[in-house]
């Protein structure tokens, strides 16, 4: 009998891990949807460019137009790309990783292996506060992931 119960409360505990974590990825996935739709409409910031460079934004606008042109590309670009990634988190909480299947949870991993790759990126260069946040980003779901993926069934 009290063999049975403990087993009750390990299985209850299990499933509210796992929904916390699907419903934290949900959340992550919203927002990371908003800040890439902020990144494809917000326009270059001409004071991040001129501390980056020494340059001011119109000033090269002016003198270099085909390359400012690109660099706005690039920036909506990595909006959607980021836009993107968060709508399939979030999709993905929202339908598959409801039933709570083990390689659901498997596939999941993207997300924090995508967000420790861009950390890694921005560290290499110098967006070292950027690529803080995408670590810790990288680092918090990987732990939600982790959770889904060990009390999957």
């Amino acid at each position: 009998m009290l063999r049975q119960a403990h087993h009750s409360y390990s299985q209850a505990m299990e499933e509210r891990g796992s929904v916390l974590a699907r419903r934290s990825l949900l959340i992550i996935g919203v927002l990371m949807a908003l800040a890439g739709l902020y990144i494809v409409v917000q326009p270059v910031d001409a004071n991040d460019f001129q501390g980056t460079t020494g340059v001011v934004w119109s000033d090269f606008q002016n003198a270099n137009p085909e390359p400012a042109a690109y660099l706005e590309r690039e920036g909506r670009l990595l909006g959607v790309s980021f836009a993107f990634l968060g709508i399939v988190a979030a999709g993905m909480s929202a339908t598959v990783l409801r039933r709570n299947d083990r390689s659901a949870w498997i596939v999941a991993w993207f997300l924090p292996l995508t967000l420790a790759s861009a950390a890694a990126v921005f560290f290499g260069g110098d967006g070292a506060m950027l690529g803080a946040f995408y670590a810790v980003a990288a680092l918090t779901a990987g732990t939600l992931v982790a959770i889904g993926t060990r009390t999957a069934s």
